[in-house]
């Protein structure tokens, strides 16, 4: 059976279940029709596209089994056994975020300024992925990522250009110096990294297949949101990526009807302990209404949780792998039709670059922990023991 077909199949049954009266009855909220739609663009339509059923490369349909692995988590060293055990594991696609203030750690002179900028080892990693282990990408350059990383990834000496006179919070917002400052660092990073879009690779090669902009935009109060956005995703046109850009829990580019928003989708993130495995599916499938010709797509599904100093590490409700098969296997019953394990090799926060509190662990219940060194042959042996990671469609060994 065809992906698009097994993926219909589930959308009904889960809209079946969803239903006033159905497993999981549905709220009146739940029940929104559908709003029309703009035309998706695609500037290389037989290479890379998606619709309301699933992404599209090389004339294959593909389910977007993603893993998320951070290579400023990581010492080089310990990439190709990362990636190898994340190809083992089944994963088809790798994720990372791509933090502003790591790659421009000089103050430069000004906003014209492209001097200070050093990307060498995140094309490194990007060519490692694709070339080496057959792993397509996501990158997520923010300029905002949060990821319990310093500043969120803006750079501290970017405090010197906020202008006088600002009240309330600059970064994020709308006004023009903030502004202006995003699109010099996404200029960059998409001029840095836009060879390795899959695009530009020959047809069968993996390379970049998504980008996204800004981060988490709806737990950030602000005017103007649409600017910020709408600049961002100007700077990654002009510079150069044609792939599909989006951004997750921004409620303005979900079913927009801008001309650029509108090519931006919106995707959604769970948490074990934090979100009831029902509540996934119904907002999976909320977000499937609200933009239908776009794929269903957890930018973050969690299976732990960080650590904060003075709190203990992950445990407890928080790495529970029942509750994780269980929001994993809700948001396919919702019609996801892309998951994104955040994280899958959690790493460290060296020389401080955590943010405030943050333990120097990144823990989060990996499946790949910080202590996990030695090589191995198997997917079996790849794991910890004691792990509490599985895939949603994986039966626990006890």
């Amino acid at each position: 059976m065809k992906l698009k077909e097994t993926l219909g199949r589930a959308a009904l049954v889960a809209a079946l279940l969803l239903m006033p009266g159905g497993l999981f009855a549905a709220s009146a909220d739940d029940l929104v029709s559908s709003p029309e739609t703009v035309t998706k663009r695609f500037a290389h339509p037989d290479r890379i596209r998606y619709d309301g059923s699933c992404m599209t490369i090389d004339g294959k349909d593909l389910f977007v089994y993603s893993a998320a692995f951070h290579y400023f988590r990581c010492p080089e060293e310990l990439w190709r056994d990362r990636f190898r055990q994340i190809k083992e594991a089944g994963f088809n696609v790798v994720e990372t975020y791509v933090p502003w203030n790591w790659h421009e750690r000089t103050m430069p002179r000004g906003v014209d300024d492209t001097s200070c900028f050093d990307f060498s080892d995140v094309k490194r990693w990007l060519k490692m992925a694709h070339e080496e282990f057959g792993l397509y990408t996501i990158v997520r350059p923010g300029p905002f990522i949060c990821a319990e990383f310093s500043g969120g990834a803006y750079p501290r000496w970017l405090a010197k250009f906020r202008p006088e006179g600002i009240n309330g919070f600059w970064l994020r917002s709308a006004d023009p110096v903030h502004i202006r400052w995003s699109v010099h660092w996404m200029d960059a990073v998409c001029k840095a990294l836009a060879d390795e879009q899959v695009t530009r690779k020959p047809k069968g090669a993996k390379g970049i297949v998504m980008i996204q902009i800004e981060n988490e935009y709806n737990h950030h109060d602000c005017e103007g949101k649409e600017e910020l956005l709408k600049a961002l995703y100007r700077s990654v046109r002009k510079s150069g990526f044609d792939v599909p850009v989006f951004t997750c829990l921004t409620e303005e580019c979900r079913g927009s009807r801008d001309a650029e928003l509108s090519q931006v989708f919106d995707c959604d993130n769970y948490y074990v302990g934090l979100s009831d495995a029902p509540s996934c599916a119904r907002r999976m499938m909320n977000l499937r209404r609200a933009q239908p010709d776009a794929p269903g797509f957890v930018t973050e599904l969690q299976g732990g949780w960080f650590s904060l100093v003075t709190w203990r590490l992950s445990d407890g409700h928080y790495s529970d792998h029942r509750h994780f098969k269980a929001i994993g296997l809700m948001s396919m019953l919702g019609g996801a039709t892309g998951l994104n394990y955040y994280m899958f090799f959690g790493g460290t926060h060296f020389a401080g670059w955590g943010a405030r509190g943050m333990t120097t662990t990144y823990d989060y219940n990996a499946a790949i922990r910080e202590n996990i060194m030695k090589p191995r042959a198997s997917v079996s042996s790849s794991m910890p023991t004691n792990r509490s990671w599985y895939a949603p469609w994986e039966v626990p060994a006890n």
